[in-house]
């Protein structure tokens, strides 16, 4: 039921207000709850102006893949009424989708705040279970680790379970002092907090009084399996996509399969590996030097020391050999010589005879930058013209 009110001032301009009664003022406060909607002014109560109602369910329509009438027809109902993440869906939130779309996704990428952890090697705890559920407390262990291995597996990431962890995972209860009250069976699943929150990080929130399942048919439960995935997303710094195949979609959308064999599609795989990295890139050097593991691809290297990655981003070269060329070609080998510690860069299309020789050094380092040119091939028949 919808009342229209209109309101008259001294100047005769009239104000028309939507009144939600009944059933429709359970939608207004859905859109409230997940971002479409601003709270209502306290001094008016559940009064909203009929526009902004309208804009709102337009905005959510449009984010689901839904018609945009601005009216709560059956299909944007039903969808209202599905299982989700309580994590709202903002405006910024579209951009890990219309990036995709973008030749320069990358790019997008970093120029908003991008929540991401800086290492390669994060802990993990399940800390509590449901006080009643059909899941033992093995299954729903092995569904957290498999859950991650689905991230972990196409990245640079790698997870450990550990007492202190920084992914913390907690079934609980109702309210529970972070601002997302849980709200028994349906409704909303679970939510987790984004590495950049300064008190929450790696928290991982699922709501106990949920009817858990795995490898149960949709009409039994809610699948734990497929809601770890999309939480743990969210803890890994991403945000909720409407892309309608992503796991990130907010809404649940029935189990994702078995875990044994559970990857990500396109989309959630350009997400996850624009933010850590992907586990498939060709480097074109490998070397130790001083007892860490150097990668380099490109004009950037990555380092590995024994606590693990030492940031999960790449960075230049030149950050810690300045007296590298500026334009650097792809390199070919890199080496620390054992013999005085000098390292060596090697660069070129055909490792052959050195034709020119460039030497820098500095107070901590020696640098040996050589650029090879001549090509063998005239004079070795067997060798194939492009060397791998």
């Amino acid at each position: 039921k919808i009342i229209l009110i209109s309101f008259e001032n001294f100047n005769g301009g009239v104000f028309e207000y939507i009144l939600m009664v009944s059933y429709c003022s359970v939608w207004q406060d859905w859109l409230t709850k997940y971002g479409y909607l601003p709270p209502p002014d306290p001094s008016t109560g559940q009064l909203q102006a009929w526009t902004a109602v309208t804009q709102a369910v337009k905005k959510m329509q449009r984010f689901a893949g839904l018609d945009d009438t601005g009216v709560l027809d059956e299909e944007t109902v039903q969808l209202m009424q599905t299982p989700r993440c309580s994590l709202p869906d903002d405006d910024d939130q579209t951009i890990q989708t219309s990036a995709l779309h973008s030749d320069d996704m990358q790019n997008q990428r970093m120029k908003r705040a991008v929540s991401t952890w800086t290492r390669r090697n994060i802990n993990w705890r399940l800390r509590s279970y449901p006080a009643s559920s059909k899941l033992s407390r093995e299954m729903i262990r092995s569904l957290v680790y498999y859950a991650l291995r689905v991230w972990a597996d196409p990245t640079l990431l790698e997870f450990h379970e550990v007492v202190g962890a920084d992914l913390q995972i907690d079934f609980l209860h109702g309210p529970h002092g972070d601002g997302y009250p849980f709200d028994g069976a349906g409704g909303s699943v679970g939510h987790a907090f984004f590495p950049s929150d300064p008190d929450r990080a790696g928290g991982v929130h699922l709501d106990a009084e949920e009817e858990w399942a795995f490898r149960q048919p949709a009409t039994e439960g809610t699948d734990l399996f497929t809601v770890l995935v999309h939480e743990l997303g969210h803890a890994l710094g991403l945000t909720h996509s409407s892309a309608r195949q992503s796991v990130m979609r907010p809404y649940y959308q029935g189990p994702l399969g078995d875990p044994l064999h559970c990857s990500l599609g396109h989309h959630d795989l350009q997400l996850i590996t624009a933010l850590y990295g992907n586990l498939s890139i060709l480097f074109d050097a490998v070397a130790k030097i001083r007892g860490e593991i150097f990668f380099f691809k490109g004009q950037n290297m990555w380092r590995v020391s024994r606590g693990g990655l030492v940031s999960v981003r790449a960075v230049p070269v030149q950050r810690l050999w300045s007296a590298l060329p500026s334009s650097l070609p792809p390199l070919r080998a890199v080496m620390e010589r054992h013999t005085d510690h000098a390292i060596i860069f090697i660069s070129g299309q055909f490792p052959s005879t050195i034709t020119s020789q460039t030497h820098a050094e500095n107070s901590k380092t020696k640098i040996h930058y050589r650029y090879l040119t001549v090509k063998i091939t005239p004079s070795y028949k067997s060798v194939p013209k492009q060397l791998e």
